[in-house]
């Protein structure tokens, strides 16, 4: 499988607003527990954080099967690679290739 789909965690905006998420409700449950606040809101809080977290995760797995199952799917022949590694390397070489004329 081509690793083109692949990328770090960081580059990725989906997590990095998981990454911020995470580290804000843990601020404001230490907050509750500083200020003594009713522990009922602490406990809700910590629910809903814990459903929100699961369903983040759980949407990143099932996109992520999708998309290899995708890439897996589709058919791979000689000259599809071929067009792919010339359109990587050089830009728009395909589309001119496309333009000239038959002789």
């Amino acid at each position: 499988m081509s690793s083109h789909f692949e990328k770090s965690p960081l580059s990725s905006k989906k997590f990095l607003a998981f990454l911020i998420a995470e580290l804000a409700w843990k601020v404001i449950l230490g907050l509750m527990l500083y200020f003594d606040v009713n522990m009922a809101l602490i406990l809700s809080t910590v629910f809903v954080t814990g459903f929100v977290e699961v369903g983040f995760i759980l949407g990143q797995a099932q996109l992520d099967r999708f998309i290899r199952l995708a890439a897996l799917a589709t058919p791979k022949t000689e000259e599809t690679t071929k067009n792919t590694q010339k359109h990587d390397l050089v830009g728009t070489v395909n589309q001119i290739e496309e333009v000239k004329p038959a002789s």
